[in-house]
């Protein structure tokens, strides 16, 4: 044995020197020898390993015999062509007649989704060519088992193709959703949604697929043990995953009613104002019109009411006037020349009778005379061309008055009748008019 002469020669040495040499240095000594035993030993364990692997003239030659069995070059050749050649001929020499008919970009176009298909699949092939190759070459000349070979060569292309299979099917998706968005961009948050539904639905179906593939390695035993729950652990999940369920549940919902998309400018039954952000699985961003970004949880917008303004094509400007008793007679002078002052600056006016277009009087308060305009707008209620326009109708008001020589109604004035009376309904009439102008 290699180690048989270190061994004899350690146990001399230590009957020879124990009478000179004190215990630590033939400590020492002994360490030192052990470990060029050790490396003695190591030695031949490797050499003997490496010796096992060495295929002998025999073994080559039947792992050539097999290799030209089971590998054709025609084969080999093809897949290679398809791998590296077919995009450039497709793209230099077959695309330029179809770019003579229709009006695609070689980006856009689905003969690059199809060649890129092709040779990526040719690719794959070519992946597979090698693992078969490696499996003779470890099954004939290195006395692996051929059938564990086999079998997990079939495991290893079969999780090859599902996850590429997956990978095409969401590039598919979002080739087609992107030119969804571009024909339709106002439902883009409905898209954006949708679009994350079959991304689920991918993963999941591509998840599944691949553990059933494991499980053909690992045994029926193995995976099951893994997701195996009593009763008792489901209704504990069940119950710590209620909200969670209610708030997805909810998403799911608002995505598939087309409430509101990403960008709509909305309003929450609960005051809650401003543009979609993101809607998510579980919650929804709101940026409000201070810039504060809100995160509401989607249980909690379910069941609310939801004011789309980016979807309502018209608006409304409702103004509330109060004047003296002294112009009551120049009333219904006044009143045709503040709708034709608006008519004149508004352009976007519906007057067509489909909405209302008026300026009444509308009563007789304690201490000024009412009136109301109420006018209509082909313009959505948002946005600055909503508060130009709401801007002029306000101008106009303002030089109808001024041209029939008429005043409004001075707080001034009613701060001096509250003092003669002092009544309560007057102190609120008084506050209420900073409100209204």
């Amino acid at each position: 044995m290699p180690f048989a002469n270190p061994i004899r020669r350690l146990a001399y040495h230590l009957m020879t020197s124990s009478r000179e040499k004190n215990e630590e240095e033939l400590h020492d000594e002994a360490l030192e020898l052990r470990i060029q035993s050790g490396l003695l030993l190591a030695g031949g364990t490797i050499l003997e390993n490496l010796e096992n692997l060495a295929m002998n003239n025999h073994e080559l030659k039947s792992i050539g015999i097999a290799l030209k069995n089971a590998v054709s070059v025609f084969d080999i050749l093809f897949l290679f062509l398809l791998s590296f050649l077919l995009i450039p001929v497709a793209r230099f020499l077959v695309f330029p007649i179809f770019g003579l008919i229709v009006s695609w970009t070689w980006d856009r176009s689905w003969l690059r989704f199809i060649t890129t298909t092709v040779a990526q699949a040719a690719r794959l092939g070519l992946v597979v060519y090698a693992v078969d190759c490696l499996v003779i070459v470890l099954s004939i000349g290195m006395d692996f088992d051929p059938e564990r070979l086999r079998a997990l060569a079939l495991g290893f292309t079969k999780i090859l193709y599902i996850s590429w299979a997956a990978y095409r099917l969401t590039v598919i998706k979002n080739n087609v959703f992107s030119g969804a968005i571009n024909k339709a961009p106002q439902r883009l948050g409905r898209l954006y949604m949708v679009n994350k539904m079959i991304d689920m639905v991918i993963y999941t179906l591509t998840g599944l697929m691949l553990l059933d593939v494991l499980n053909v390695e690992m045994g029926a035993s193995g995976l099951t043990s893994i997701f195996a729950l009593g009763s008792l652990s489901t209704l504990m999940v069940g119950l710590a995953t209620k909200d969670l369920a209610e708030m997805f549940v909810s998403g799911l919902t608002m995505s598939t009613s087309d409430r509101f998309n990403v960008g709509d400018a909305v309003e929450f039954g609960d005051s809650t104002a401003g543009v979609v952000e993101d809607i998510g699985w579980m919650q929804t961003k709101i940026r409000k019109y201070d810039e504060t970004v809100v995160v509401i949880p989607n249980g909690q917008l379910g069941m609310q009411r939801v004011h789309n303004l980016s979807r309502i094509k018209k608006c409304r400007v409702r103004q509330e006037l109060r004047f003296r008793y002294e112009d009551a007679a120049n009333l219904p002078n006044l009143l045709p020349d503040i709708l034709e002052e608006i008519r004149y600056v508004c352009p976007e006016a519906i007057l067509d009778g489909s909405r209302p277009w008026r300026a009444v009087w509308t009563g007789y308060e304690d201490y000024y005379l009412p009136v109301t305009v109420d006018v209509h707008f082909d313009l959505p209620p948002i946005g600055s061309k909503y508060l130009e326009n709401r801007q002029r109708v306000v101008e106009a008001i303002y030089r109808a008055v001024q041209k029939h020589k008429m005043k409004f109604a001075s707080p001034l004035a009613f701060e001096t009748v509250k003092g003669e009376s002092s009544s309560n309904n007057n102190n609120n009439n008084n506050n209420n008019i900073g409100d209204q102008f």
